[in-house]
C-alpha cells in the first residue's frame, strides 16, 4: 500500500511538532517526509506511510532544539497527553529523589512504557511512592536525541509488558558526518536555579563504518522555597489565595510543646515559645521559627530549610558504532554512561516515629527527672532538632547501556538480532539525620535540652547523629530477534501481505538497600524501604499489515510473555486505517495491554513510609484538622509475591485533515478502562478497616476520646499490596495548524473527558475529574499554543501554555471547596542564523513571571506536579556547526 501524501504527512507529524518551534521543520527533511519503506514506532513491519491506525507524536531534532528547555523530562512534562502523576525534580520529599518519570493519559508513571532506540532500558534503582518502579529520563541527555515518539495508545500487543496508556520511544543520533558544539547558560528573573550547559557532537564515516560520539554536560543550581514570595514562609496567611487565614507552619518547633502524661494528658506548648525571638537557622538566612503557639502548638516555619529546586549536575556520553559487513548484513554497537548527582535539604529533624522513642513509637518521652524538663512530669515531646542543621541528601546515579547487534536482508525479508545489558545504579547519602536510640538516651540521661529553645553543645548533637545511607541497582539483560517481510504470494487490493515475527528474554533484577539504622526503623522521622527481587521474561509476538485496497489497511498483532514470577499474559491489538482522499485520513486501534508486577511491589521488605490520610472513625466525630487529613501516619507493610498483572482495554478513533495546503488538523477520541490494579490505598484502608487493631494500631484513647466514643489517635498501620482498584478514563485529543509559509500559527490540546476510580471491585466509582485526588491533580484541559514566524536568517516563536483549574482535596480553614485556578505561562525564542555554521538563541520561559497558584494540599503550597516554581526563564545559546572538521 502507498497512498504517498507528503503534504498529509506533514499535517499528521509537524502539526504538532510545530506547536514547540516552526513552519522550518515543515520545511527542512524529517521522518515524516522519508521516502521508502522504514520502521516507525508502533510496529516491527518496514512502512512506507509513516502515519498508521495509531496516533503518534513525532518530535524532531529542529523541535528538541527549539523547545526552550534543556532536559528530555521538561520538554515531555509539557505536552498535553501526560498527566499529574508524572515525577519531577521539584519532589524533593520523594522515594524516587533526583529522578524524572512519565505519565501518558494519568493512568500512572509504570503504565507507560520508555524505549531507548526502540530496545527497553533499565529503571532508576529508587521506585517511586517505593513501588514504581520507572525510567529515569534525566539518564538520556538531550544532545543526544534525534527524535522522540510518543504512541499514545496501548501496545502491549507491540512491546510488551508496561505499554498500558503508550510509548515513549526516545531515537538516538547516529550516521552523523562532522562535529556540533553547543553551549548555553541560563537563569531565572528572580535568582536561583541557574543552567549550564555543553555538548559535543562528533562523527565519521570510515569506509565502511561510521562512529558517532556523544558528550553532554548540564549543571542546575539550587533554588530554596525563601527565594520565592509565594513559598518565602509556611505561614501564609498573608496570601491573597487565602483570605480566610492558613498556615503550613509545623506542630514540631523549637521551642516545641508537650502531651502531659501523668496529670491532665494535654497538649501544651513550652512556656518560651512566643518569648524566645525567631531564630535565623537556615541556608537563607529567613526565619527558622515563628516562635508562634498556634491550635496549641508552638509552630515552626521550615521554609528557609528546604529545597524547591535541587542542585543538580550531569555528565554523559553515547558511542554509536556501525559497520557494514556485507551489502547484506551491517553490525551495530551502543554504549552509554551517564552519571548524574543531585543535592537537596530538608529542614531540621523533627523528633517523631523511631523504635526506641518510648510514647509508642512516635513521639520521645522526657523524664521529669530532667534537669530543664519545665512541666515537673513525664512529657511526651513534639520538638525540632533545629541545633543540628538542615537534613541533607547527595544522590548519585550512574546508568550504563550496552547493546550490540546484527541487521540485515535474505531475500525479501529483513532481519535483526540484538544483545543488550543496561544498569542503573543509585546511591544517597544523607547527614544531620538523628537516631532514636540516640535521642532517647540523651533525653533520658539530661544531656540532650530540648526545651526553652535552648542551644546544645555541638558535641552532645554530634553524638544523637548517625550514618544514613541508601544503595540500589536495577540490571536488564535482554536478547531479542526479529524478522519481517512480504508473504510470498499473499497478494490483496492494496497489495502484498507483510508480517513481522520475533523473540525476545528478559532478565530483569533489583536491589534496594539502606542502612542498619533504616532498617530497624530507628531513624527519627525517617522511613525506609528495602527489596531484592529478580524474573525472567520470554516473550514471542507476530504481526501482520493487510492492504485490502489502495487506502484502507488494517494492522493485527498479537504477543505472549510468560514469566517466571506471575506467569502468561497475552495481548491482542488490531488497527485500521483508511485514506478517501489525499488530504483526508482516518484511524482506529483497539485492544489489551498489561502491566507486570514490579519487582518491589512483589519483594519488598518490611518497609516503613509517612503517609497523610483521614483518619476516618475519628474525623467522622471531631472534625478536627488533626483527624481530617491534617496529620502524618506511619504505614508499615511488606512486598506481595501472589500478585497479578494489571489489565487494560483501550480503543482510539480519530482523524487527520489537509483541506488546503496551509490549513490542517485532527482529533482523535481515546478511551482506557484499567483494572486489577495494584495498590496500598491508605485511605481505602482507613475508611474500611478503621477499627480493625490489626490493621489500624491506635495509641489509648484519652479521657476526651472517651467521652467522645471514638478510639485513640492512630500510632501506625500495616498494610500491602492488592489486585484491588479500577480505573477508567476517555478524552480527546485536538490539534490545529494554519501555515501561511514564513509565518504559522496553531495549537495542541487533550481534553479528559471523564476519569473515575475506585479503591476496591466492590466500591463505587468516583469521579476525579477536575480535582486533586489524593497526591495526584486531574484538570480536564492541558493546551499548547504557539506563533512561529521566519525572515531571513531570523527566526522567532512564541508558544503558550495552559493549565486548566480543578478542586483541591483539601478544603479552606472553613471548610468551603477551592478551586485551584487555572496557569498559563508564555514562553518566546528568537534564533539567529546569519553567521557562518554558527545559530545564536536568545529566550525565555514563562517570560511574565507567573507565579503557580496556590493549594493547600502540598507543603511548599503549590502544585508540584505539573505547576514550576521557578517563574522566568533567561537563556542565551550558542551553536556551532563543524561540518568540515572530521
Amino acid at each position: 500500500m502507498n497512498n504517498d501524501n507528503p503534504v498529509l504527512r506533514k499535517a499528521v507529524r509537524v502539526a504538532v511538532g510545530a506547536a514547540f518551534i516552526a513552519p522550518i521543520v515543515a520545511t527542512q527533511p524529517s521522518m515524516a517526509q522519508v521516502t521508502g519503506e522504514t520502521y516507525v514506532t508502533g510496529t516491527h513491519i518496514k512502512r512506507t506511510d509513516i502515519e498508521g491506525p495509531s496516533p503518534i507524536i513525532s518530535l524532531d531534532r529542529e523541535v528538541l532544539e527549539g523547545s526552550g528547555f534543556n532536559t528530555v523530562a521538561d520538554i515531555l512534562h509539557d505536552l498535553p497527553a501526560m498527566g499529574g502523576n508524572a515525577l519531577n525534580e521539584g519532589f524533593t520529599n520523594s522515594f524516587a529523589p533526583g529522578a524524572s518519570g512519565l505519565d501518558l493519559r494519568g493512568l500512572g508513571g509504570n503504565a507507560t512504557l520508555v524505549l531507548l532506540n526502540g530496545r527497553r532500558t533499565s529503571n532508576y534503582g529508587f521506585a517511586q511512592n517505593i513501588t514504581a518502579s520507572f525510567v529515569d529520563i534525566n539518564s538520556i541527555p538531550i544532545a543526544a536525541v534525534e527524535r522522540i515518539d510518543i504512541l499514545k495508545d496501548g501496545a502491549s500487543a507491540i512491546y510488551g509488558a508496561d505499554a498500558v496508556a503508550g510509548v515513549v520511544n526516545i531515537i538516538l543520533r547516529k550516521n552523523f558526518e562532522g562535529a556540533e558544539i553547543g553551549l548555553g547558560y541560563g537563569d531565572t528573573q528572580d535568582g536561583g536555579a541557574e543552567e549550564g550547559t555543553f555538548s559535543l557532537v562528533a562523527g565519521k564515516d570510515f569506509g565502511k563504518t561510521n562512529a558517532t560520539f556523544i558528550l553532554d554536560f548540564f549543571d542546575r543550581g539550587m533554588m530554596y522555597l525563601t527565594e520565592r514570595d509565594f513559598s518565602q514562609t509556611a505561614d501564609q496567611t498573608a496570601n491573597p489565595a487565602t483570605p480566610e487565614g492558613f498556615s503550613f507552619t509545623s506542630s514540631f518547633g523549637n521551642p516545641g510543646s508537650a502531651i502531659l502524661l501523668e496529670s491532665t494528658g494535654d497538649l501544651v506548648p513550652d512556656p518560651a515559645c512566643g518569648v524566645q525571638p525567631p531564630s535565623t537557622f537556615g541556608p537563607t538566612g529567613a526565619p527558622g521559627t515563628t516562635g508562634e503557639v498556634r491550635g496549641g502548638r508552638c509552630r515552626f516555619d521550615y521554609s528557609a530549610f528546604i529545597t524547591a529546586i535541587p542542585e543538580t549536575r550531569r555528565a554523559g556520553f553515547i558511542m554509536d558504532l556501525e559497520h557494514e559487513f556485507t551489502p547484506s548484513m551491517t553490525g551495530f554497537l551502543e554504549l552509554g554512561y551517564q552519571s548524574n548527582s543531585t543535592y537537596q535539604e530538608a529542614a531540621p529533624t523533627p523528633l517523631v516515629t523511631a523504635s526506641s522513642f518510648e510514647f509508642f513509637g512516635d513521639y520521645p518521652v522526657v523524664p521529669g527527672s530532667h534537669p530543664n524538663n519545665p512541666y515537673g512530669e513525664d512529657v511526651a515531646l513534639f520538638y525540632r532538632a533545629t541545633d543540628a542543621g538542615p537534613r541533607t541528601q547527595d544522590i548519585s546515579s550512574d546508568t550504563s547501556r550496552f547493546l550490540a547487534g546484527l541487521r540485515g536482508s535474505a531475500s525479501v525479508y529483513d532481519w535483526e538480532v540484538g544483545l543488550l545489558y543496561s544498569q542503573n545504579k543509585t546511591d544517597q547519602d544523607e547527614e544531620n539525620y538523628l537516631g532514636g536510640a540516640q535521642v532517647q538516651n540523651a533525653l533520658n540521661n539530661g544531656t540532650f535540652n530540648p526545651f526553652g529553645g535552648a542551644t546544645n553543645d555541638p558535641a552532645v548533637i554530634n553524638s544523637l547523629k548517625i550514618d544514613t545511607w541508601r544503595k540500589s541497582k536495577s540490571e536488564l539483560t535482554m536478547f531479542d530477534a526479529t524478522i519481517t517481510g512480504p508473504i510470498g504470494g499473499w497478494e490483496l487490493g492494496g497489495g502484498a501481505v507483510s508480517f513481522a515475527a520475533g523473540y525476545e528474554y528478559r532478565d530483569e533484577k533489583a536491589t534496594d538497600t539502606p542502612d542498619p539504622y533504616t532498617q530497624a526503623n530507628d531513624v527519627v522521622a525517617s522511613g525506609g524501604t528495602s527489596s531484592d527481587g529478580s524474573r525472567t521474561v520470554n516473550a514471542v509476538y507476530g504481526e501482520l499489515a493487510t492492504p485490502f485496497t489502495d487506502n484502507i489497511e488494517m494492522q493485527w498483532a498479537l504477543r505472549g510473555e510468560d514469566s517466571d514470577v506471575y506467569g502468561s499474559h497475552w495481548d491482542p491489538k488490531v488497527g485500521i486505517r483508511w485514506q478517501p482522499t489525499g488530504g483526508q485520513l482516518y484511524r482506529a486501534s483497539v485492544g489489551t495491554a498489561y502491566r507486570a508486577p514490579s519487582l518491589v511491589e512483589t519483594n519488598l521488605g518490611n518497609t516503613t513510609s509517612f503517609v497523610n490520610a483521614s483518619d476516618t472513625v475519628r474525623c467522622d466525630v471531631t472534625g478536627a484538622d488533626q483527624d481530617c487529613g491534617g496529620a502524618q501516619y506511619q504505614q508499615n507493610f511488606a512486598g506481595n509475591p501472589d500478585l497479578e498483572p494489571e489489565e487494560a482495554d483501550f480503543f482510539n478513533i480519530g482523524a487527520v485533515w489537509q483541506p488546503t495546503e496551509s490549513v490542517s488538523g485532527g482529533i482523535d477520541y481515546w478511551y482506557y478502562k484499567h483494572d486489577n490494579l495494584i495498590t496500598n490505598d491508605t485511605q481505602a484502608v482507613l475508611d474500611n478497616e478503621g477499627t480493625n487493631p490489626e490493621i489500624v494500631v491506635r495509641n489509648p484513647p484519652t479521657a476526651q476520646d472517651n467521652a467522645l466514643g471514638i478510639p485513640g489517635e492512630i500510632n501506625h498501620i500495616n498494610d500491602s499490596f492488592f489486585n484491588l482498584a479500577e480505573q477508567e478514563t476517555y478524552g480527546l485529543d485536538f490539534d490545529a495548524k494554519y501555515d501561511a509559509g514564513n509565518w504559522d500559527i496553531g495549537f495542541l490540546a487533550t481534553r479528559v473527558l471523564e476519569f473515575k476510580r475506585k479503591a476496591t471491585p466492590d466500591d463505587e466509582f468516583e469521579d476525579v475529574l477536575g480535582t486533586r485526588d489524593g497526591d495526584v491533580p486531574y484538570p480536564e484541559w492541558k493546551a499548547v499554543g504557539f506563533v512561529n514566524a521566519e525572515m531571513g536568517d531570523w527566526f522567532g516563536n512564541i508558544r503558550l501554555n495552559y493549565r486548566d483549574s480543578y478542586l483541591d482535596s483539601t478544603t479552606d480553614p472553613d471548610d468551603n471547596d477551592v478551586d485551584i485556578p487555572s496557569w498559563t505561562t508564555v514562553d518566546l525564542q528568537v534564533n539567529y542564523s546569519g553567521f557562518r555554521n554558527q545559530t545564536w538563541t536568545v529566550g525565555g520561559s514563562n517570560i511574565f513571571n507567573e507565579a503557580p497558584p496556590f493549594t493547600y494540599d502540598e507543603f511548599e503550597g503549590y502544585e508540584v506536579g505539573i505547576h514550576n516554581p521557578r517563574g522566568a526563564f533567561w537563556y542565551l545559546r550558542f551553536k556551532y556547526n563543524m561540518a568540515d572538521l572530521l
